[in-house]
């Protein structure tokens, strides 16, 4: 299966904590002041040797001023590599979130033309009232496997419908039912859409569309 970089972030290495990094930071000051010192270093390859390598290790002093430098460095770097991965604003449920994005994303294909028909039939078995949106779905999965996509990207379209029609529940039946799309669990109501529902007083954006200003759909489908 395909994968795709998903987002433009660098995502912080989970063994690399704060304990772990003033471990580590600790462990190497003490081998630097210990070879300072005229101690032998270990032996490749000898066990026993590597025993009383650690030993002297522990043995080397180590005063609470020496904890603490080696702590704000660990905490200067953890601090460095949350500001360069990106996401440092994000909160730990985002994050936890993302997480599922570590290593890209999965392009997922409809497969064959013939599974285009069974994904728009089923669909349109659910929400017979949204036939027009789903017929354009379906025109466009069959020309996605006509073109041998390795993923189906559903072009731009902007749904004008009345509200509470169903435009989320369309989303979320196609993208999870039949597509297999995990989605992020920290809005499992809310799935990644481009749509507009209008009100009594005129055209009013719904917060679908406020999630995505930037996207400009190419085609308009209007629903009653």
């Amino acid at each position: 299966m395909t994968k795709i970089k998903f987002i433009d972030a660098r995502f912080v290495d989970p063994d690399e904590t704060e304990f772990s990094l003033k471990r580590r930071f600790e462990w190497h000051l003490r081998k630097i002041r210990a070879l300072q010192d005229g101690v032998s270093p270990k032996a490749l390859g000898d066990f026993e040797d590597e025993l009383r390598w650690n030993e002297d290790l522990i043995a080397v002093p180590f005063s609470e001023k020496d904890r603490n430098k080696v702590l704000r460095r660990a905490r200067r770097v953890m601090g460095a590599s949350a500001k360069a991965s990106g996401l440092s604003y994000l909160s730990s449920d985002d994050l936890r979130a993302l997480e599922v994005f570590r290593n890209g994303a999965d392009l997922i294909g409809v497969g064959s033309e013939h599974r285009a028909d069974e994904i728009a039939a089923a669909i349109h078995a659910g929400m017979p009232w949204m036939a027009t949106a789903t017929d354009f779905l379906w025109k466009a999965m069959r020309r996605s496997v006509r073109a041998g996509e390795p993923g189906f990207r559903p072009p731009p379209v902007l749904l004008d419908c009345p509200p509470g029609i169903g435009k989320s529940a369309w989303s979320r039946e196609l993208s999870r039912r039949h597509l297999r799309v995990v989605g992020s669990k920290a809005r499992p109501s809310k799935p990644p859409s481009w749509s507009t529902a209008r009100n009594a007083a005129g055209a009013l954006p719904s917060r679908d569309a406020l999630c995505k200003p930037s996207c400009r759909a190419s085609v308009q489908i209007r629903l009653s």
